[in-house]
C-alpha cells in the first residue's frame, strides 16, 4: 500500500466508524420502537381485539419475559458469526414481529408477534453495544456506548409520539407496517455500513456461573427488578392515563408522549451528573421520591393539557432513568466482570418490566385506573426500603 493510500484509508476510517455507530443508533430505535410503540395506541388494540386490562398488560409482560430469558442464549449463539450479520438478522426478526402484529386477528397471535419482536431486540441491543466497543479505541468506548444507547432515548422521544400520530391517521395496523418497513430499511443500511470482519469473542459460561451463584450479587441485582417494576406499572398505561384523566384526543396524545420522551432525555443528563455528585443510591432515592409525587396526581386527579405535559416531563425524568445508578451499584460488587454484570442487570430489568406490566393490568382490571398511581407509589416505597436495607449491610 502506498503512503498516499494509507493516509486516505486513515482519513476514511473515522467516517466509517461514525456511520456504523449511527446506523446502530437508528437500529436500536427501530427494534425498541417495534416492541414498545404499542403503548401509544394500546386503547385501540384493546378495543379491536377485545382485550381486558390484564391481557393488555400481558402483551408487555410477554415481551419482557422473552427478552430476559432469551438474551443470554441468543447472545451466546451470536458469537458464532460476525457482529454485522447478527445485527442484520436481528433487525429482520424484529421486522417480522411488526408485520405479524399488523395482520393478527386473535390475541394469541398478537402474543406470538410480541415474542418474535422481543427476540430481535434481545439480540440487537447487546450486540450493538459490543460492536461499538469493538470498533472504537479504548479511550473512546464510553462515548461509543452512550452514542449507541441514544437509540433507546430516541425511541421514547420520536417513536412513541410518531406512533400515536400514525395510528390516529392510518390506524394501529398500518403503524406496525411502517415500523416493519423502517426495520427492513435499517437492515439494508446495516448491510452497507457494518463490517463483516469484526467478530465477538466466544462467550464463556464460567464467569456467568460464578456471578449467578454469588448470593450477595444476585440479591442486589433483584433490586433492579423492583425499580423496573415501578417504572413499567405506569409505562404500559400512560396513554390511557392521559386520555382518561386529561380528556385528551388521540391527535393531542402524541404531544404528551413527546413530553415523556423529552423528560426521559433530560433525566438521562441529570442522572449521570447526580451519580457523580451524590452517588447511585441517593440518586435512586431522589428519582423515586419525585416519581411518587408525580404518579399520585397523574392517576387520581383530572387536569388539562398543560398540566399533562408537565406531569409527563417529570414522570419521564423520574421513572425511566433508574438503570445507570443500578449499574453503578452492581459494578462495585464485581468490577472485574462488568460486561457479565450488565448482562445480568439487563435480564433483571426485563423481569421487572414483565412483573410491572402484568401487575398494572391486574390493578386496572380489579380497582380501576384511579388506583394505579397509589399502587405504584407503594411499590416505589418498597424499592427504596429494600435499597436502604442493602446499603446498611457491611
Amino acid at each position: 500500500m502506498s503512503p498516499g493510500s494509507e493516509g486516505e484509508d486513515r482519513s476514511r476510517q473515522p467516517h466509517s466508524v461514525r456511520a456504523q455507530s449511527y446506523a446502530m443508533v437508528f437500529g436500536n430505535l427501530g427494534v425498541l420502537a417495534g416492541g414498545f410503540m404499542i403503548v401509544a395506541f394500546l386503547p385501540d388494540v384493546r378495543r379491536e381485539l377485545n382485550l381486558s386490562a390484564t391481557q393488555a398488560g400481558l402483551l408487555m409482560a410477554i415481551y419482557a419475559i422473552t427478552y430476559a430469558l432469551t438474551s443470554p442464549l441468543l447472545g451466546w449463539l451470536a458469537t458464532r458469526v460476525s457482529y454485522g450479520l447478527v445485527l442484520q438478522l436481528a433487525t429482520l426478526v424484529a421486522a417480522a414481529g411488526c408485520f405479524m402484529a399488523a395482520y393478527v386477528e386473535t390475541p394469541a397471535w398478537f402474543l406470538a408477534s410480541r415474542i418474535v419482536s422481543a427476540m430481535g431486540a434481545a439480540v440487537f441491543t447487546p450486540t450493538a453495544a459490543a460492536y461499538a466497543v469493538a470498533i472504537h479505541p479504548l479511550d473512546q468506548r464510553g462515548k461509543a456506548l452512550s452514542t449507541v444507547a441514544l437509540g433507546v432515548s430516541l425511541s421514547q422521544v420520536l417513536a412513541l409520539p410518531a406512533a400515536a400520530w400514525a395510528s390516529h391517521i392510518w390506524g394501529w395496523r398500518a403503524t406496525f407496517v411502517i415500523g416493519g418497513g423502517f426495520l427492513i430499511f435499517m437492515t439494508i443500511i446495516l448491510r452497507l455500513f457494518t463490517s463483516g470482519r469484526e467478530r465477538p469473542v466466544p462467550l464463556k459460561f464460567d464467569v456467568l456461573r460464578a456471578a449467578l451463584l454469588d448470593r450477595w450479587l444476585m440479591t442486589n441485582a433483584s433490586l433492579t427488578i423492583l425499580f423496573s417494576s415501578v417504572a413499567n406499572m405506569i409505562y404500559v398505561f400512560q396513554a390511557e392515563i392521559f386520555i382518561q384523566r386529561a380528556a385528551l384526543s388521540a391527535s393531542v396524545l402524541g404531544f404528551v408522549l413527546l413530553a415523556v420522551g423529552i423528560g426521559t432525555m433530560a433525566g438521562t443528563w441529570a442522572t449521570g451528573r447526580a451519580i457523580d455528585k451524590i452517588g447511585p443510591s441517593a440518586t435512586l432515592v431522589a428519582q423515586e421520591t419525585i416519581a411518587i409525587c408525580t404518579v399520585l396526581p397523574m392517576t387520581m386527579l383530572h387536569y388539562d393539557f398543560a398540566v399533562a405535559c408537565v406531569l409527563a416531563i417529570i414522570a419521564g425524568a423520574a421513572l425511566f432513568n433508574h438503570i445507570p445508578p443500578l449499574q453503578m451499584r452492581l459494578m462495585r460488587l464485581m468490577p472485574s466482570s462488568v460486561g457479565m454484570i450488565f448482562s445480568i442487570n439487563a435480564s433483571c430489568v426485563y423481569v421487572g418490566a414483565a412483573i410491572g406490566s402484568f401487575l398494572s393490568g391486574c390493578i386496572v382490571d380489579l380497582l380501576g385506573l384511579f388506583w394505579l398511581g397509589p399502587a405504584t407509589a407503594v411499590m416505589a416505597l418498597c424499592a427504596m426500603l429494600f435499597l436502604r436495607l442493602l446499603d446498611r449491610e457491611p
